[in-house]
């Protein structure tokens, strides 16, 4: 199948955001969007409620990606950092 060249260029990018490469089937693409579904849902809901609740200043959403990969088994990096006003200042929590 021939793309027209910016749609080729623009499926290459979705590919490579949902960590896939070209010879992805379409379940592969579709297992992987469902799967980013279930996951960012509730992480961004949990954001949401975090700065509806006032005394939240900063909601951090971290970069995934973790180097080297061998790390993983040592460092653990937290999805995201909040910062809370107290009335002894600002206080950081990790999730």
């Amino acid at each position: 199948m021939q793309f027209p060249r910016e749609l080729e260029s623009i499926l290459r990018d979705a590919l490579e955001a949902l960590e896939l490469d070209a010879a992805a089937d379409a379940t592969a693409v579709v297992q992987r969007l469902r799967h980013l579904r279930r996951v960012l849902a509730p992480e961004l809901e949990f954001c949401v409620i975090l700065s509806w609740l006032g005394k939240c200043s900063l909601v951090h959403r971290l970069h995934q990606e973790q180097l080297p990969l061998g790390s993983t088994d040592e460092y653990r990096v937290p999805d995201l950092v909040a910062v809370f006003e107290r009335p002894n200042g600002p206080t950081a929590g990790i999730d």
